[in-house]
Protein backbone atom coordinates (compact mmCIF):
# COMPACT_ATOMS: atom_id res chain seq x y z
CA UNK A 1 0.00 0.00 0.00
CA UNK A 2 1.36 3.30 -0.89
CA UNK A 3 -0.23 7.30 -0.16
CA UNK A 4 -1.21 7.27 -3.29
CA UNK A 5 -3.79 4.26 -2.36
CA UNK A 6 -4.99 6.11 0.34
CA UNK A 7 -6.26 8.81 -1.92
CA UNK A 8 -7.95 6.60 -3.93
CA UNK A 9 -9.60 5.01 -1.27
CA UNK A 10 -10.82 8.16 0.17
CA UNK A 11 -12.27 8.99 -2.85
CA UNK A 12 -13.86 5.96 -3.52
CA UNK A 13 -15.53 6.40 -0.43
CA UNK A 14 -16.55 10.20 -0.76
CA UNK A 15 -18.32 9.34 -3.85
CA UNK A 16 -19.82 5.76 -3.13
CA UNK A 17 -18.98 4.88 -5.95
CA UNK A 18 -15.68 3.36 -8.25
CA UNK A 19 -16.71 4.61 -11.59
CA UNK A 20 -16.90 8.14 -10.33
CA UNK A 21 -13.75 7.74 -8.19
CA UNK A 22 -12.15 6.66 -11.52
CA UNK A 23 -13.53 9.40 -13.35
CA UNK A 24 -12.57 12.31 -11.05
CA UNK A 25 -9.02 10.69 -10.75
CA UNK A 26 -8.76 10.23 -14.71
CA UNK A 27 -7.86 6.35 -14.20
CA UNK A 28 -9.82 3.32 -15.42
CA UNK A 29 -12.00 1.91 -13.70
CA UNK A 30 -10.35 -1.41 -13.09
CA UNK A 31 -7.02 0.29 -12.23
CA UNK A 32 -9.44 1.88 -9.08
CA UNK A 33 -10.74 -1.82 -8.55
CA UNK A 34 -7.56 -3.07 -8.43
CA UNK A 35 -6.18 -0.97 -6.06
CA UNK A 36 -8.86 -0.90 -3.35
CA UNK A 37 -8.60 -4.63 -3.69
CA UNK A 38 -4.78 -4.99 -2.82
CA UNK A 39 -5.73 -2.61 0.37
CA UNK A 40 -8.08 -5.10 1.57
CA UNK A 41 -5.76 -8.06 0.16
CA UNK A 42 -2.84 -6.35 2.62
CA UNK A 43 -5.23 -5.30 5.42
CA UNK A 44 -6.99 -8.89 5.44
CA UNK A 45 -10.27 -7.49 5.73
CA UNK A 46 -12.77 -6.17 3.50
CA UNK A 47 -13.04 -2.25 3.30
CA UNK A 48 -16.35 -1.81 0.81
CA UNK A 49 -20.04 -3.36 0.23
CA UNK A 50 -20.31 -3.28 -3.38
CA UNK A 51 -24.21 -3.17 -4.51
CA UNK A 52 -25.65 -2.24 -7.61
CA UNK A 53 -25.71 0.84 -6.44
CA UNK A 54 -22.69 1.74 -5.70
CA UNK A 55 -20.22 1.18 -2.81
CA UNK A 56 -20.80 1.66 1.05
CA UNK A 57 -17.80 1.52 3.69
CA UNK A 58 -18.39 -1.35 6.40
CA UNK A 59 -16.83 -0.81 9.69
CA UNK A 60 -13.36 -1.45 8.66
CA UNK A 61 -14.14 1.16 5.52
CA UNK A 62 -15.34 3.78 8.08
CA UNK A 63 -11.91 3.10 10.31
CA UNK A 64 -9.80 2.97 7.00
CA UNK A 65 -11.10 6.10 5.75
CA UNK A 66 -11.08 7.94 9.09
CA UNK A 67 -7.17 6.51 8.85
CA UNK A 68 -6.50 7.89 5.33
CA UNK A 69 -8.07 11.24 6.41
CA UNK A 70 -5.14 11.52 9.16
CA UNK A 71 -2.61 10.38 6.96
CA UNK A 72 -3.34 12.71 4.60
CA UNK A 73 -3.84 16.00 6.92
CA UNK A 74 -0.82 15.23 8.52
CA UNK A 75 1.47 14.97 5.31
CA UNK A 76 -0.06 18.41 4.06
CA UNK A 77 0.91 19.71 7.36
CA UNK A 78 4.77 18.39 7.25
CA UNK A 79 4.74 19.45 3.57
CA UNK A 80 4.17 22.88 5.00
CA UNK A 81 6.17 22.72 7.60
CA UNK A 82 9.40 21.59 4.82
CA UNK A 83 8.58 24.05 2.41
CA UNK A 84 8.94 26.97 4.83
CA UNK A 85 12.32 26.21 6.37
CA UNK A 86 13.34 25.72 2.71
CA UNK A 87 11.86 29.03 1.71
Amino acid sequence: MNFNDLKIFKIVYENESINKAATQLQYAQSNISQRINHIENELGVSLLIRTSKGIQANKHGEEFYCYCLKVIHDTEIMKAKMYKRDS
